[in-house]
């Protein structure tokens, strides 16, 4: 929903009590032949002052507020205002450049988070996670300035950057370790990525390019795509898991994820969101959640894989739900997101030393929240490798 008027401070109440009165539709429960549904619903609001942005300005920001909406956990509304004056002046521009240059300097690097199968607590994938190297402010996490990159246009050139440094990185670790190299990686897609008309051809050249073959990769579908943006994306998903991609659906339960995506798109694996994982011990409610979602996937024949395992009763109770049914894990109880080059390598191609990565990780925790200073290192271990992987069919 966009606005452009004379008064913005009025325009802004109007839009305002618009979209309170539609989220009170849109979200009264429906009955649905004798099954009661709640209704969701996100919008998102962008208001101008007269000549002060554009239509497609207007229409951008409008977008951009709900998907903030929905991360920030849906049934909301998010309001952007001073649209094509203040903002697109001042900071618009000049962010647009500050994130090139960071680009062309290759100051966005690559952390890596191991993968482990619950029981067994082999390695199994390892997750691509970006961060921007600041010249000034240092490491920055995503939260920092995805919103910023989102909002300059450069989400499709950053997540494709991050896809061929993750692949290059993974046939590195193949070329110099051989079998002992992590069996798969997994790299997140961002919205526009999805709905870009070259996703497919973009993503198959990358592995030729750098050297894997196509399997070895796994796409990460972002929590804030909505079912219309799965119908969007299927067939260049559909092309991608036809070439070997696997595909999974991140954070399960966040943001606009839900499990009507499960039936847009074929799947090959769920990450179930670390919120509801965190909460387990100490909320019923977060538990059947973790425990539903675990049967749902193996129902399914989905891989699944559990975020933010922290602390080792929660890794007991994972266990505990997950049976003697394959299931995988990430989180700093097995070991922080780390620069390539603070992974002791090579890996063994199994089981992971996780009381010594514990004992690390206890000492790096007070060094950095990003892990910047010292890290925790994989230990080798003699064991084979895994038979499974996360997202693989």
């Amino acid at each position: 929903m966009s606005l452009a008027t004379t008064s913005e401070a009025a325009a802004a109440r109007t839009a305002q009590e618009l979209a309170a009165r539609t989220l009170k539709a849109l979200t009264e429960p429906m009955d649905l032949r004798g099954a009661v549904v709640p209704g969701r619903a996100s919008i998102g609001l962008a208001v101008s002052a007269e000549h002060g942005a554009d239509g497609e300005t207007l229409l951008r920001e409008a977008d951009l507020a709900m998907y903030r909406a929905k991360a920030s956990g849906g049934s909301a509304v998010d309001v952007v205002r001073d649209v094509g004056t203040a903002l697109s002046a001042q900071d618009r521009r000049p962010d647009r450049q500050l994130l090139r240059r960071a680009l062309a300097a290759g100051e966005f690097v690559l952390h890596y988070e191991p993968i482990v199968e619950v029981h067994t607590e082999q390695l199994a994938s390892i997750e691509a996670l970006v961060r921007w190297a600041h010249p000034e402010r240092g490491l920055l996490a995503p939260s920092e300035f995805l919103d910023g990159i989102e909002e300059a246009g450069l989400s499709v050139e950053l997540g494709t950057y991050v896809l061929r440094t993750a692949c290059a990185q993974l046939a590195s670790w193949r070329r110099v370790i051989g079998a002992a190299a992590p069996p798969a990686i997994n790299v997140n897609l961002s919205v526009r990525q999805l709905l870009d008309d070259a996703l497919a051809p973009t993503v198959l050249e990358i592995p030729a390019t750098t050297g894997i073959p196509a399997r070895l990769l796994r796409l990460e579908l972002p929590e804030v795509a909505t079912m219309t943006h799965m119908r969007q994306a299927r067939g260049a998903l559909e092309t991608l898991r036809a070439a070997g991609v696997a595909i999974t659906l991140d954070d399960l339960g966040a943001g606009a994820s839900s499990l009507s995506h499960l039936t847009q798109v074929t799947l090959d694996g769920i990450k179930i969101d670390r919120r509801f994982v965190n909460g387990m011990l100490e909320d019923d409610r977060d538990m059947v959640v973790v425990r539903m979602l675990l049967e749902l996937a193996h129902a399914m024949r989905l891989a699944v894989t559990a975020e933010g395992i922290e602390t080792a009763e929660q890794l007991a109770a994972l266990r505990g739900i997950a049976g003697d049914r394959p299931s995988f894990l990430q989180g700093y109880l097995i070991c922080r997101p780390m620069a390539a080059a603070d992974l002791t390598l090579p890996w063994a191609a199994g089981v992971l030393d996780l009381d010594a990565l514990r004992a690390e990780f206890a000492e790096a925790s007070a060094v950095s929240p990003l892990g910047t200073g010292s890290a925790p290192s994989v230990t080798p271990s003699a064991a084979s490798a895994p038979s499974s992987a996360p997202s693989v069919r």
